[in-house]
């Protein structure tokens, strides 16, 4: 999984991913951004499932449900239900903000996806 970290023209982290992980990335950039609490809570999860602690563990986001299992990280793209203005106008944002529309989620290994937190923790501290 490629990866690149950077800070956008306010100086807050950006997690970008290869695309057919960038949901990932838009993850990690809008709901861990900094938040060193929330990184540590979700490696204490993942480290937790791989002793065998737990077996998996579910997490709504704002655009994302994610779901850690034993070998296998998956997100998947949270159904709104929008009126037909609503769906227009975050059509409209999301092109203006070159956000790929298209994206329903992605999956990756628990090992790689642990990695990435791991670096995500490290670039921001």
């Amino acid at each position: 999984m490629d990866y690149q970290f950077k800070r956008d023209i306010y100086g807050n982290p950006v997690a970008k991913l290869s695309m057919e992980h960038e949901v990932i990335g838009r993850w990690l950039t809008d709901e861990l951004s900094g938040n060193i609490s929330k990184i540590q809570q979700l490696l204490t999860v993942i480290e937790q499932i791989e002793n065998g602690q737990r077996v998996s563990f579910r997490q709504q986001a704002t655009d994302f449900e994610l779901n850690l299992g034993p070998s296998e990280v998956e997100f998947e793209a949270v159904e709104r239900d929008y009126d037909c203005d609503q769906e227009q106008m975050n059509a409209s944002y999301l092109e203006a903000n070159e956000l790929n529309t298209d994206v329903a989620g992605c999956c990756c290994g628990l090992v790689d996806f642990k990695q990435v937190v791991l670096s995500w923790k490290e670039y921001i501290c």
